[in-house]
Formats: structure tokens, sequence, C-alpha cells
């Protein structure tokens, strides 16, 4: 596979080359991360991004080993992608945890308060429910704090002002109140606490990244069928869509793990509106299923007509011009013998006969 070992080969040069201008601040990120971690309240997941922030330490100690090993070797043909190779699983996981360190260090300690009555914000409080409850309300963002608290910013549909309301909880739950109310969303983002670094959908999932995938495209199976003469070279392209085993599992049941990683997700969001999604993708999953199963007997089916498309379906020619076809051109009289023999003896070159006939030159 020199193709593929020549991709990785540049993709571990390029994270390289893009990770150099960090290098040299590794540490003093991760202690100003620790810093932060230090004063975090007790309902934030602490030891697990301490975990996180040990783990960067320690990728950063291996990836300036590594370089300072090449730099002292003497350098030879292929040494450096040998180099870049070492690297790659440590600049993974810089670049994978790098919303967690980012989140932590940007993190500060401005309290927020309220900038409304209590009046005003049972007022807020109920206008944001109405226009929720009648599908007119205009969610913008959503991010949790470091204190574990769902924070949201919303536009009501009748304010001509266009102000920014921040609420906390879930949307469609009777706990939810309201934060504040701000000229537009820059002036609440710089109100509002910090977002906490985001959780992952599977903690304990590891690399969720795909080996080399046999999953053909479902452009190249189309291309397949429209090229297709015979039911049994379609027949075998449905079979394979609708395969369910793997290592050649088809496209149809990729589509039904990416509905059911998406209802996963769905409800690893922990809302109401979450939950309803996951159940409408778990139908849909259901759905694809049972079409997945049709598509696989509609191949046998196929297989068995033993078919070929008949030979008056002939393809065009590329480069001249093809015939025109009689369908949908209105049919005309044909010539008589005379408006026939006039029309060939115009089209015709004229052909000049000699008096008297040569014999063709012997050849010697």
């Amino acid at each position: 596979m020199p193709h593929r070992a020549g991709l990785t080969t540049r993709r571990n040069a390029e994270a390289v080359a893009a990770f150099r201008p960090v290098l040299a601040h590794t540490g003093i990120l991760v202690s100003r991360a620790r810093t932060t971690l230090d004063q975090l309240p007790s309902s934030a997941p602490r030891r697990k991004w301490q975990a996180i922030l040990d783990d960067l330490d320690h990728s950063s100690d291996q990836i300036h080993q590594i370089l300072r090993t090449w730099q002292k070797a003497p350098p030879a043909e292929g040494s450096a992608d040998a180099r870049d190779a070492a690297l790659w699983p440590y600049l993974c996981s810089w670049a994978e945890h790098a919303t967690i360190l980012h989140s932590l260090v940007q993190q500060d300690d401005v309290e927020h308060r309220l900038n409304l009555t209590p009046e005003q914000a049972e007022q807020l409080l109920a206008e944001v429910r109405e226009a929720r409850a009648e599908g007119r309300l205009r969610v913008m963002t959503s991010w949790h704090d470091m204190a574990g608290r769902r924070i949201t910013t919303v536009e009501l549909p009748d304010d001509d002002l266009g102000h920014t309301i921040a609420v906390q909880g879930d949307l469609d739950t009777p706990t939810l109140t309201v934060l504040g109310r701000y000229d537009d969303d820059l002036a609440a983002a710089a109100a509002l606490p910090l977002p906490a670094p985001p959780g992952a959908l599977r903690p304990d999932g590891g690399d969720t990244r795909p080996a080399h995938s046999r999953v053909q495209r479902i452009e190249s199976l189309t291309h397949e069928v429209l090229t297709s003469t015979s039911s049994s070279e379609v027949a075998e392209v449905l079979h394979f869509a609708s395969s369910t085993r793997p290592p050649f599992r088809g496209p149809l049941a990729a589509l039904s793990d990416l509905t059911d990683a998406a209802g996963e997700f769905s409800r690893a969001l922990e809302t109401h509106q979450g939950t309803e999604i996951a159940a409408r993708l778990a139908a849909v999953s259901r759905q694809l299923h049972y079409l997945t199963g049709e598509v696989r007997e509609i191949s046998d089916e196929l297989d068995a007509t033993a078919s070929v498309l008949p030979p008056h379906r002939v393809p065009r020619p590329h480069h001249l011009p093809a015939p025109r076809s009689n369908h949908g051109i209105q049919a005309q009289t044909a010539p008589g013998p005379e408006a026939r023999r006039s029309r060939t003896q115009a089209t015709l070159p004229t052909l000049t006969t000699p008096s008297t006939a040569q014999p063709p030159a012997r050849i010697r």
C-alpha cells in the first residue's frame, strides 16, 4: 500500500509542523490549567480533568524526548519520517484534549450577578415558556459552566430590540430559571460564566477513528448499477449494499450505525428534547433495519430472474453523432422514387469513367 503509506507520512509531517509553535509553551499551559483546577467547585469532575492534564504533561515530555534523541542522532534517509511517526500518538493526545486544556486555561473567577429584579425575571420566564410552547423561541447557544449548570441564550420572537436572554436549566422542564437579559449575545458572553470543557459521548471508547473502510460509497454502487447489463450484476450490488456482516458491512448497515450513534448522543444530552430526538432516531433505525432486509430479499428475487437488458437498448456512440430517434418526432410521408433519386444524385459525387480501361500496373 505505497499510496496509503505516503499519505500517512504526509499526515504525520503536517501534524508535527502544526504543533511546533505550541511546543515551547506546553509546560506553561498545563501549569495554568492545574491552577484553575485547584479553584474549581467540588461539583466539577476535577479528578478526571486532572488525569487529562497528567496525560498531556506525559505526552509533552515524550515529544521533547523524541526530538532531543532525533537531534543527537546522525541524519539519515527516512529518519524524519520515523521521528514523525513516533511523535504522532502524542500529538494526537494534544489535539484530542486541546478543548479541555483551553477551557481550563481561560477560566476566570468573575462571579455572575442577576441584572434583573425578581419580578422582571419572572415576567421574562413566562414569555420564554410561552414562546417555547408555541415553537417560536430562538435558541442561540448552550453550554455548561464549571459548576455543572446548563446555560442557554435565547431570543424572544417579538423583541424588536433583539435582547439576548440567558436561562439556566432544561428549556422544557419546570426548573428553568432566568439568569439575565443583555443587549446582544456579545454582552451576554462577557457577563455569563465561561463554558466548561464539553464531555465525550463514549469516555471509555478509546480511538473511535475507523480503520480503512471497506464500505463503498453510494455513488460507486449507483455507478455499478447504471453500467450493469444483467440482473445478477445489479442483484450483487444490492446484496452488498444490504450486507450486515463485518467486515463487509454495506452502506445501509453503516447508515443504521450512524443513526444509532446519533441517538446515543441525543440521550447523552440529558434534556427532554434530546430524549425525544433519541426516540425518533430509534424509530428511524428500526425502519432502516426493515428496509435493509427488504433490499436483501429483493436482491435475491432480482438474481432469480436471470435476465439481461434487451438488445434494442443500444448505447450511444461517444464521438460520432448518434442517429436521431423517431420517438416524439412528427411522422412524415416517405419520399417517392423520383425524390429519392434526385436526392441521391445531389448528394453523391460524380464519378468519371475513362473511355479506355487501362490494366493495372504489374507489380514486379
